[in-house]
C-alpha cells in the first residue's frame, strides 16, 4: 500500500473583543417656550474594552488592541450632534472624538532604570498618543416642498491629525482614527422627483 501525507493550512488566528455601545437622543418642541422650531440632541459612544488578537502560532503572544492608536479601536469613540430645525431651517453642530491611547499596550514605557526588553514588551521613552476634536458644521434650507439646499464644513478649527509614530516608510499619521483632511467644504442641491 501507499501512504500519503496530506498538509494544509489552518487558521488558528482570534480576535476577540469586548465593548460597550451607547445611543441616546433627546428632542424637545421650542414652541413650547416661545422659540420657533425644534432642538435635537443626539450622541453615540463606543468603549472598547478588548480587542485581543492572537496569531495563534506557537512562540506568539496575544495582543491587545484595545487603546493602541496605530490600529483603529482606541478605548473611546464618541459622536455628538445638537442640531435646531424649523422646517424650512437647519442647523447643526457635530463633534467627533477619540480619546488618547498608546502607541502600543505591550511596550513597557520608562525612562529611568528600564527593564531588559524583549521582542514581545519593549520598552520605549513616551508610550502616549494624544486624542482628538473635530467640529462640524451644517445647515440645510428647503425651498420648495421637496427641494432644499444644503452646506457642511467638516474639521471647522481644521485640526491636523495627531502625529502616530510608525516603524514603516508611512506618513506618519492614522487615517482610520484622525481626521487627515483638514477643513473641508461641501454645499449643494437634495431634489425629489
Amino acid at each position: 500500500g501507499t501512504n500519503y501525507v496530506l498538509a494544509q493550512s489552518f487558521n488558528f488566528a482570534s480576535l476577540h473583543t469586548k465593548g460597550v455601545d451607547v445611543e441616546t437622543a433627546y428632542r424637545t418642541n421650542l414652541r413650547d417656550y416661545g422659540l420657533p422650531g425644534a432642538f435635537t440632541l443626539r450622541g453615540m459612544a463606543t468603549r472598547t474594552i478588548h480587542a485581543v488578537s492572537d496569531p495563534g502560532v506557537p512562540g506568539t503572544t496575544p495582543s491587545e488592541g484595545a487603546g493602541n492608536m496605530t490600529g483603529s479601536t482606541p478605548k473611546w469613540k464618541a459622536l455628538v450632534t445638537e442640531s435646531w430645525d424649523d422646517g424650512k431651517l437647519g442647523v447643526s453642530l457635530t463633534e467627533r472624538w477619540v480619546s488618547a491611547g498608546v502607541f502600543s499596550n505591550e511596550y513597557i514605557e520608562c525612562q529611568t532604570n528600564c527593564p531588559l526588553p524583549t521582542a514581545a514588551h519593549p520598552t520605549i521613552y513616551d508610550n502616549h498618543i494624544a486624542g482628538a476634536t473635530y467640529v462640524d458644521l451644517g445647515a440645510t434650507y428647503r425651498f420648495a416642498k421637496d427641494s432644499m439646499l444644503y452646506f457642511k464644513i467638516d474639521n471647522l478649527a481644521d485640526r491636523g491629525p495627531v502625529l502616530v509614530p510608525q516603524t514603516n516608510l508611512s506618513i506618519g499619521i492614522n487615517p482610520a482614527l484622525y481626521d487627515v483632511i483638514g477643513r473641508s467644504y461641501r454645499a449643494g442641491v437634495r431634489m425629489s422627483f
